[in-house]
């Protein structure tokens, strides 16, 4: 008997777990990106609760630890460099189990097989997965509802960027990753055709030097930058037959929430044991999404 086949458009954390996921579940999986290269870099994620317990059913915690980040402070400081707080880590988890990492190293542990489908080519599958972010062109073209895109910004955007880090950042691979999060007014939004290295001297134009020379150093390395708005993805269902839309896609949660590769990881798991128990593949689309949905809606709501 041969295995399902479903297709999963987006090599991110949500589409190469839910590979791996489908595979378990004796699946065949074609996961399609439009990228002509891997993504390298970005920000540090934190993976703790479910997302952490996802990794741990994977056998892939030794592989996660090993390109995962330590981290013991986040300081926060004024424009004039003087420091307002300090949070340790450590105290604030406790004994919590926990992860932090850059999306790039865990999208790269979950990278088993990578398959392109060229243009025009056209398969038959029994699924079909939109992992492909909050601008889905899945969730465009099949869960379009009149005007309604099911966008909602919050007013700010965000950028990532990596450059080399200081001496004392070593154990962290050498290299930092700089954010920016800042409000919407006009004038400093992210404009396709503005230069993203002119935004970010925009509106860092009254940061402390710390800032402008990462900001500077990221510019000369010619490192890539994540820029984008803050934005909610707001379904009133996930799935449509054999259709489903998949993390960010499906319900973003922004950076705000903490928990976005986290609850990618568990959305995985448990469409992929619904898939284990029955042949019917609308109803294990279903069961996924009422065990996962009233989670999603607290952390939505911890945002806005």
């Amino acid at each position: 008997m041969s295995k399902p086949i479903a297709i999963i458009t987006g090599a991110g954390i949500a589409g190469l777990a839910t590979a791996w996921w489908l595979d378990k579940a004796g699946w065949q999986s074609i996961v399609v990106e439009r990228a002509e290269s891997f993504r390298a870099g970005g920000y540090v994620v934190s993976v703790a609760g479910l997302g952490y317990e996802t990794i741990k059913h994977m056998d892939l915690l030794d592989e996660v630890k090993s390109v995962a980040h330590s981290y013991d402070d986040n300081i926060i400081k004024d424009n004039n460099g003087k420091e307002l707080c300090r949070i340790r880590y450590g105290k604030v988890y406790g004994g919590l189990e926990a992860l932090a990492i850059r999306r790039d190293g865990l999208a790269w542990t979950l990278a088993k097989i990578r398959t392109l489908l060229a243009g025009g080519d056209a398969i038959e599958v029994d699924l079909l997965i939109g992992a492909d972010g909050f601008r889905s062109e899945i969730r465009k073209q099949l869960f379009k509802d009149g005007d309604n895109n099911h966008l909602e910004p919050l007013g700010y955007y965000y950028s990532a960027h990596n450059f080399e880090g200081q001496v004392e950042n070593e154990k962290n691979f050498g290299s930092m990753t700089g954010m920016h999060v800042w409000r919407e007014d006009g004038s400093l939004s992210a404009k396709e055709s503005q230069d993203q290295f002119e935004i970010l001297h925009g509106i860092t134009a009254k940061a402390v030097p710390q800032v402008h020379e990462a900001v500077e150093q990221a510019e000369k390395a010619g490192a890539l930058v994540n820029m984008d708005s803050l934005t909610l993805v707001n379904l009133p269902q996930w799935s449509k037959g054999r259709v489903v839309l998949f993390g960010d896609a499906a319900h973003c949660l922004t950076l705000l929430s903490g928990q976005g590769a986290g609850i990618a990881l568990t959305s995985s798991e448990i469409l992929g044991k619904e898939l284990q128990k029955t042949s019917d593949v609308p109803q294990a689309l279903r069961n996924h999404e009422s065990k996962l949905r009233p989670a999603i809606e607290r952390l939505q709501a911890r945002s806005e």
